[in-house]
C-alpha cells in the first residue's frame, strides 16, 4: 500500500498526535 503526501514532513507530527490520543484512550478504557 503505497501513499502519495504532497508534504510528507506534516505527515509525522499528525501520526505521532494519532498515536497519542489512541494510547489515551487505550489507557482511560484499561484503567
Amino acid at each position: 500500500m503505497y501513499y502519495i503526501f504532497p508534504s510528507q514532513e506534516h505527515i509525522f507530527p499528525e501520526i505521532l498526535l494519532s498515536h497519542m490520543l489512541l494510547i489515551e484512550l487505550f489507557v482511560s478504557l484499561c484503567c
